[in-house]
């Protein structure tokens, strides 16, 4: 049995992109898996453990205080550092997985070390000079490197040692409910953005694209799924616009009522100001046949071919978006086109069954590995 322990910023009920692809490997395990996954993750505000745990063998978490408001850092951080020693004592896990930069990823990768366990640290967005600062630490002993696609590992080769090896681990999506429905008069009036509600993300620039849009087409509806600390901001730009009446704001939902929205959509933004690892909700997106309209920057710029499944716009720019969402519409034989291609694509190039694969090979030539480094 190959126990895999991996370390994620967040689970149930929030669902990002890392949880949500994460989420539908654990789902499609089978009972006679060779595998056996615990899921470690950090203890959010609100968040009990019963809402936290479908799909998963097993869970622990630690409860992380705020460190940067903390008179005691040092005392706080031990502990820390002690729960998660504790964890990773009595799991015995045979891999160390870590997802992303976040609170525990700098002590555990040190703690894997001081117990010699094989560790893969997975970077699911691009990396900037601030991440890699706060990684410094650490990198010296990063030696197996997942990257969910191309643009990601350009944006990590500056600052890593060229014998460095890193593997591109495209991710999958899963194809949730086959077939998608036809699409219907009223679903040619709702644009849908999904994800977290943070500056990077820019839900921001897709309301004002929006307000930009029902000058010409008042019967269009934006629906808005997700939550975060730009939610307020983000209610108080639409009201500010004078357009809240068209705008419904749904918070977190499951993925499959997300995807049964999207059914109900015609459009799909995804305008990301910052730049994008891979963008999970395009290719969910392109599965259902809605039509993507995507910031051109990292992952994006693969994840969505322009003008043949989707539509790339420069980031940052609501005009741009707004005068693509009214150009395609006069289209609609163009669009059935990039719908179908879309689906076809995802189909190819991002399936679930690919990634499981892949990931599980990852596993497997690991432990091949660190047999081999240690009978030396």
């Amino acid at each position: 049995m190959i126990k895999v322990l991996h370390i994620l910023p967040n689970y149930f009920p929030r669902l990002g992109g890392i949880e949500t692809l994460m989420e539908q490997y654990f789902k499609l395990q089978s009972d006679d898996s060779e595998f056996e996954h615990t899921i470690l993750t950090i203890k959010r505000k609100n968040q009990s453990s019963t809402e936290r745990t479908p799909g998963v063998l097993h869970l622990d978490e630690i409860n992380i205080p705020d460190l940067q408001n903390s008179k005691d850092i040092l005392p706080q951080t031990l502990r820390i550092i002690s729960q998660l020693r504790h964890v990773i004592y009595e799991q015995q896990p045979s891999i160390i997985h870590i997802h992303a930069l976040h609170e525990l990823s700098l002590f555990a990768v040190k703690i894997a070390r001081e117990l010699s366990i094989p560790l893969i640290y997975h970077f699911h967005g691009t990396v900037t000079e601030e991440v890699m600062r706060i990684l410094k630490p650490i990198v010296p002993f990063l030696h197996n490197i997942l990257v969910v696609s191309e643009a990601v590992h350009q944006s990590l080769l500056p600052y890593l040692a060229s014998d460095i090896q890193i593997e591109v681990l495209v991710n999958g999506v899963e194809d949730l409910f086959g077939l998608p429905p036809a699409r219907s008069k009223n679903s040619e009036n709702q644009i849908l953005i999904v994800g977290r509600i943070e500056h990077e993300k820019g839900f921001d620039i897709a309301v004002k694209a929006f307000g930009l849009i029902l000058q010409e087409l008042p019967a269009f509806r934006l629906v808005v799924i997700g939550s975060g600390s730009q939610l307020q901001s983000l209610k108080i730009l639409g009201r500010q616009l004078g357009i809240m009446s068209s705008i419904d704001f749904l918070g977190d939902l499951r993925n499959e009522e997300v995807i049964q929205k999207m059914d109900q959509s015609n459009i799909v933004l995804v305008p990301s100001r910052a730049i994008e690892g891979f963008g999970i909700v395009a290719i969910e997106a392109a599965l259902r046949e809605v039509v993507v309209i995507a910031s051109d920057i990292g992952g994006l710029s693969y994840t969505v071919e322009d003008k043949k499944s989707g539509f790339l716009v420069p980031a940052d720019d609501p005009i741009a978006i707004a005068e693509k969402v009214k150009e395609i519409l006069k289209d609609p034989d163009s669009l059935e086109k990039i719908r179908k291609y879309a689906r076809i694509r995802a189909l190819d190039l991002f399936s679930t069954d690919r990634f499981n694969i892949s990931l599980e090979s990852y596993y497997h030539n690991l432990q091949i590995r660190e047999k081999n480094r240690a009978s030396k």
